[in-house]
């Protein structure tokens, strides 16, 4: 078998306050696998888990900083990627959590 490699070099982006999901691709390598951050940082708030090299979690700042993952497998061969989550600033953030500004009615 050969060593993984990480076939993908851009993640989807991501919105502040909402929740984000993206599974990081590789193919190669014997399993099971493990991922983990190897240098930089993931943007606050998201979570890479190491068995299933899925990040998630809810995004709290806008901010889109490189990091390294690195895929190592059960012969402890690695690949490693430099990627990078561009996260987006929320528009129109109501003060209330989950409620949105309405105008205000007309009174008859």
């Amino acid at each position: 078998a050969t060593q993984p490699v990480i076939t993908q070099s851009v993640l989807p982006a991501g919105n502040v306050g909402e929740s984000y999901q993206a599974t990081i691709a590789f193919t190669g390598g014997m399993p099971p696998f493990t991922c983990s951050v190897t240098s930089g940082a993931l943007p606050s708030g998201l979570a890479l888990n190491a068995g299933t090299c899925v990040i998630s979690g809810k995004i709290t700042h806008p901010e889109s900083r490189p990091f390294t993952v690195t895929v190592t497998d059960s012969d402890a061969r690695q690949g490693q990627a430099s990627l990078a989550i561009s996260v987006n600033a929320h528009c129109c953030l109501s003060p209330i959590p989950g409620e949105h500004i309405a105008p205000p009615r007309a009174t008859e």
